[in-house]
Protein backbone atom coordinates (compact mmCIF):
# COMPACT_ATOMS: atom_id res chain seq x y z
CA UNK A 1 0.00 0.00 0.00
CA UNK A 2 2.60 2.17 0.80
CA UNK A 3 4.62 1.81 -2.80
CA UNK A 4 1.52 2.29 -4.76
CA UNK A 5 1.15 5.63 -3.05
CA UNK A 6 4.49 6.45 -3.22
CA UNK A 7 3.56 5.84 -7.22
CA UNK A 8 6.21 3.14 -6.61
CA UNK A 9 5.40 -0.72 -8.63
CA UNK A 10 4.09 -2.73 -5.82
CA UNK A 11 7.07 -5.75 -4.35
CA UNK A 12 7.21 -8.91 -2.51
CA UNK A 13 9.24 -8.71 1.13
CA UNK A 14 10.31 -11.95 2.49
CA UNK A 15 12.25 -11.43 5.98
CA UNK A 16 13.95 -14.46 7.64
CA UNK A 17 14.96 -14.59 11.67
CA UNK A 18 18.23 -13.29 12.06
CA UNK A 19 21.08 -15.94 12.60
CA UNK A 20 23.41 -14.62 15.49
CA UNK A 21 26.85 -15.25 15.19
CA UNK A 22 29.25 -18.44 16.95
CA UNK A 23 29.15 -16.25 19.68
CA UNK A 24 25.58 -16.73 20.30
CA UNK A 25 24.95 -12.95 20.93
CA UNK A 26 25.51 -10.52 18.53
CA UNK A 27 23.90 -10.94 14.48
CA UNK A 28 26.55 -13.19 12.19
CA UNK A 29 29.30 -10.56 10.71
CA UNK A 30 32.40 -11.01 9.41
CA UNK A 31 33.33 -7.71 11.08
CA UNK A 32 32.68 -8.66 14.99
CA UNK A 33 34.68 -12.01 13.73
CA UNK A 34 31.53 -14.68 14.74
CA UNK A 35 30.73 -15.66 10.90
CA UNK A 36 31.09 -19.05 9.47
CA UNK A 37 31.87 -17.94 5.90
CA UNK A 38 30.18 -19.58 2.68
CA UNK A 39 33.80 -19.78 1.64
CA UNK A 40 35.60 -21.08 4.43
CA UNK A 41 37.60 -23.96 4.02
CA UNK A 42 35.99 -27.06 5.27
CA UNK A 43 38.16 -27.44 8.60
CA UNK A 44 37.54 -23.55 9.24
CA UNK A 45 33.53 -24.12 9.16
CA UNK A 46 34.01 -27.13 10.73
CA UNK A 47 35.90 -25.71 13.62
CA UNK A 48 33.54 -22.33 13.78
CA UNK A 49 30.58 -24.34 14.05
CA UNK A 50 31.34 -26.41 16.60
CA UNK A 51 32.30 -23.11 18.73
CA UNK A 52 28.55 -21.85 18.95
CA UNK A 53 26.69 -21.83 22.27
CA UNK A 54 24.52 -25.21 23.00
CA UNK A 55 21.42 -22.61 22.83
CA UNK A 56 21.79 -21.59 19.01
CA UNK A 57 22.28 -25.16 18.03
CA UNK A 58 18.90 -25.64 17.06
CA UNK A 59 18.67 -22.52 15.14
CA UNK A 60 21.05 -23.36 13.07
CA UNK A 61 20.21 -26.72 12.05
CA UNK A 62 16.76 -24.54 11.49
CA UNK A 63 18.72 -21.71 9.65
CA UNK A 64 21.70 -22.30 8.26
CA UNK A 65 22.00 -26.23 7.40
CA UNK A 66 18.44 -27.21 5.61
CA UNK A 67 17.28 -29.04 8.16
CA UNK A 68 13.94 -31.25 7.85
CA UNK A 69 10.92 -31.06 10.08
CA UNK A 70 12.18 -34.52 11.21
CA UNK A 71 15.39 -34.24 11.46
CA UNK A 72 14.80 -30.88 13.75
CA UNK A 73 12.42 -32.66 16.12
CA UNK A 74 15.36 -35.40 16.49
CA UNK A 75 17.46 -32.45 17.32
CA UNK A 76 15.26 -30.80 19.64
CA UNK A 77 14.30 -34.52 21.16
CA UNK A 78 17.89 -35.31 21.79
CA UNK A 79 18.44 -32.21 23.18
CA UNK A 80 16.02 -32.29 25.82
CA UNK A 81 17.38 -35.53 27.27
CA UNK A 82 19.91 -34.82 30.02
CA UNK A 83 21.90 -38.25 29.24
CA UNK A 84 23.06 -36.85 25.48
CA UNK A 85 26.10 -34.48 25.07
CA UNK A 86 24.97 -31.45 22.71
CA UNK A 87 28.34 -32.07 21.68
CA UNK A 88 27.36 -34.83 19.44
CA UNK A 89 24.21 -32.43 17.97
CA UNK A 90 26.97 -30.09 17.33
CA UNK A 91 28.96 -32.87 15.38
CA UNK A 92 26.33 -33.66 13.36
CA UNK A 93 25.59 -29.67 12.55
CA UNK A 94 29.10 -29.43 11.55
CA UNK A 95 29.15 -32.22 9.20
CA UNK A 96 25.63 -31.07 7.43
CA UNK A 97 27.16 -27.72 7.14
CA UNK A 98 30.35 -28.65 5.18
CA UNK A 99 28.56 -31.11 3.23
CA UNK A 100 25.91 -29.08 2.27
CA UNK A 101 28.79 -26.51 0.46
CA UNK A 102 31.25 -28.88 -0.04
CA UNK A 103 30.52 -33.19 -0.19
CA UNK A 104 30.28 -35.65 2.38
CA UNK A 105 33.94 -36.46 1.83
CA UNK A 106 35.09 -33.02 2.81
CA UNK A 107 33.31 -33.10 6.08
CA UNK A 108 34.71 -36.43 7.29
CA UNK A 109 38.03 -35.04 6.18
CA UNK A 110 37.08 -31.75 8.54
CA UNK A 111 35.84 -33.62 11.41
CA UNK A 112 39.22 -36.24 11.56
CA UNK A 113 40.92 -32.69 11.22
CA UNK A 114 39.10 -31.77 14.04
CA UNK A 115 39.97 -34.40 16.31
CA UNK A 116 43.50 -34.22 15.67
CA UNK A 117 44.07 -30.85 16.47
CA UNK A 118 41.47 -29.44 19.21
CA UNK A 119 40.46 -32.62 20.84
CA UNK A 120 43.65 -34.33 20.85
CA UNK A 121 45.83 -31.18 20.18
CA UNK A 122 48.49 -32.78 18.10
CA UNK A 123 49.88 -30.76 14.46
CA UNK A 124 47.71 -32.00 11.67
CA UNK A 125 50.80 -33.08 8.85
CA UNK A 126 49.92 -31.05 6.09
CA UNK A 127 50.14 -27.12 7.50
CA UNK A 128 51.78 -24.05 5.47
CA UNK A 129 54.94 -23.47 5.48
CA UNK A 130 57.00 -20.37 5.27
CA UNK A 131 60.62 -20.21 3.70
CA UNK A 132 62.81 -17.50 5.76
CA UNK A 133 64.93 -15.98 3.25
CA UNK A 134 66.26 -13.64 6.25
CA UNK A 135 65.83 -12.66 9.71
CA UNK A 136 61.67 -11.79 9.58
CA UNK A 137 59.57 -11.45 13.17
CA UNK A 138 56.67 -13.36 13.94
CA UNK A 139 54.23 -11.02 12.54
CA UNK A 140 55.85 -11.01 9.31
CA UNK A 141 55.96 -14.22 8.41
CA UNK A 142 52.72 -15.07 9.41
CA UNK A 143 51.11 -11.97 7.07
CA UNK A 144 53.40 -12.92 4.61
CA UNK A 145 52.48 -16.75 4.17
CA UNK A 146 48.80 -15.45 4.36
CA UNK A 147 48.24 -17.91 7.37
CA UNK A 148 46.30 -14.48 9.34
CA UNK A 149 44.48 -11.46 6.81
CA UNK A 150 46.38 -8.52 8.40
CA UNK A 151 49.32 -7.69 11.03
CA UNK A 152 47.19 -6.11 13.50
CA UNK A 153 45.75 -9.66 13.66
CA UNK A 154 48.49 -10.98 14.44
CA UNK A 155 49.47 -8.55 17.20
CA UNK A 156 45.93 -8.81 18.74
CA UNK A 157 46.12 -12.55 19.27
CA UNK A 158 49.41 -12.39 20.75
CA UNK A 159 48.38 -9.96 23.62
CA UNK A 160 45.67 -12.86 24.23
CA UNK A 161 47.58 -15.46 24.15
CA UNK A 162 46.86 -17.25 21.61
CA UNK A 163 49.91 -17.30 19.71
CA UNK A 164 52.36 -20.05 20.37
CA UNK A 165 55.85 -21.22 19.07
CA UNK A 166 57.05 -25.24 19.53
CA UNK A 167 53.93 -25.18 22.31
CA UNK A 168 55.29 -22.07 24.08
CA UNK A 169 52.83 -19.29 24.24
CA UNK A 170 54.40 -15.93 23.20
CA UNK A 171 53.87 -12.31 24.03
CA UNK A 172 56.06 -10.92 21.68
CA UNK A 173 54.63 -10.43 17.91
CA UNK A 174 58.20 -8.78 17.10
CA UNK A 175 60.04 -12.50 18.00
CA UNK A 176 62.54 -13.16 15.23
CA UNK A 177 61.66 -16.84 13.99
CA UNK A 178 64.05 -19.67 13.22
CA UNK A 179 63.88 -22.77 10.70
CA UNK A 180 61.98 -25.34 12.31
CA UNK A 181 59.98 -23.52 14.56
CA UNK A 182 56.07 -24.56 14.09
CA UNK A 183 53.49 -21.49 15.10
CA UNK A 184 49.76 -22.29 16.15
CA UNK A 185 47.83 -19.24 15.96
CA UNK A 186 44.62 -19.36 17.50
CA UNK A 187 43.43 -23.42 17.37
CA UNK A 188 43.46 -24.14 14.28
CA UNK A 189 45.90 -22.62 12.15
CA UNK A 190 49.48 -23.83 12.05
CA UNK A 191 52.85 -22.67 10.24
CA UNK A 192 56.47 -24.53 9.84
CA UNK A 193 59.04 -22.25 9.69
CA UNK A 194 61.64 -23.70 7.04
Amino acid sequence: DLQKEYDQEPQCVLTLPLLEGTDGQDKMSKSYGNDIGLTDSPQEMYGKTMSITDEMIVKYFRLAADASDEALIEVESNLNDSSYNPRDAKRLLARSLVELYYDSVSASNAENHFDEVIVNKSIPEDIPEFQLESETSLVDAAFLSKVVESKSEVRRLVKQGAVSIDGKKIDDASLLLVSGQVIKIGKRRFLKIK
